[in-house]
């Protein structure tokens, strides 16, 4: 995701801190700090967009078995296995009963991670089909809006709608920023999160996107208590780059709780640098003598970056 470089810099720490285990780890819910955070109960969740209507995508069935070519043919259970180099040898001119094989192996395979990377790896190999698939971005959006899916599967499939947006037509662009809209309200996981970091791109590179809606759903994320901790970090770094506003006295109430994780302290210490450092540099250099180690050490970066 692109960053301004001084928030870049400053968020180095923080993100190293939480994106190992964004990846690798389910999603955690933040412990509900006490007192520190009672301005952050006020926070009102954003309101988004109501749902577009969009096309039910066509699904795997009996109808089109008998067109799934020989490799795909064992796909149809749920405990069907799948190797990379299966996957590799597929070629780029699969069949519509094939690719909706694969889709819906996609779909009812359990995800763990091992099964994770594989089905990273089978949307990287339909988005090299010749032509691109007319039903991907259909497909994709059903699957990304399915809450009864794997959280970080859904991660997945967001980025891959934002990586391919370009190759979506109009009709398609706007049920694909639907979906990242109606994703904004699961702030809890790693859907939500990878939802406004995609939004937060879309708005950066020019295309129609609600500013008012994405503002609200990053000032929300970062500092609602059920929000995951890596949503945190992430939302905190999205509402800098939106200019979200009126930020400084949740920033500093997450700065001084005594029970929200490192890697969110750290986070906040960089926003309020990036957003209202000037103005802070007083309280960030009382925060240096009551800290210590990496703490200390990011809050006199963030300081030198500000003088």
């Amino acid at each position: 995701m692109k960053k301004p470089n001084v928030y870049l810099t400053a968020l180095t720490v923080a993100v190293a801190l939480t994106a190992l285990s964004r990846l690798q780890q389910p999603p955690t819910t933040a412990a509900a700090p006490e007192g520190a955070l009672a301005v952050a109960k006020q926070v009102k969740p954003a309101a988004t967009p109501e749902p577009l209507e969009r096309p039910q995508p066509k699904r795997f069935s009996a109808d089109c078995a008998d067109a799934v070519s020989e490799p795909l043919q064992h796909l149809q259970s749920a405990d069907a296995a799948f190797t990379l180099q299966e996957i590799y040898a597929l070629g780029c001119e699969l069949s519509e009963a094939d690719r909706l094989a694969l889709y819906e192996w996609i779909r009812i395979t359990a995800t763990d991670e091992e099964t994770l990377y594989l089905k990273d790896e089978v949307l990287n190999q339909l988005e090299r089909q010749r032509p691109f698939p007319e039903e991907y971005a259909e497909q994709l959006a059903d699957m990304a809006l399915d809450q009864l899916l794997d959280a970080d599967l859904r991660g997945y499939i967001l980025q891959h709608l934002r990586l391919n947006y370009g190759r979506f037509s109009e009709f398609e662009q706007a049920f694909v920023l639907d979906t990242y809209y109606q994703t904004l309200k699961e702030s809890h996981n790693d859907a939500g999160g990878t939802a406004l970091i995609n939004l937060t791109e879309c708005a950066q590179a020019g295309q129609r996107v609600d500013l008012s809606v994405l503002r609200a759903a990053a000032y929300t994320q970062a500092f609602e208590q059920r929000t995951s901790t890596g949503n945190r970090v992430t939302a905190m770094q999205c509402a800098v780059e939106l200019g979200v506003e009126g930020m400084t006295e949740q920033l500093k109430a997450v700065i001084e709780s005594e029970d929200e994780p490192l890697g969110v302290k750290l986070s906040a210490v960089a926003a309020l640098a990036a957003t209202d450092g000037r103005a802070q540099k007083t309280y960030l250099h009382k925060l240096i003598g009551s800290g210590h180690g990496l703490y200390k050490q990011a809050v006199e970066h963030n300081l030198k970056i500000v003088e």
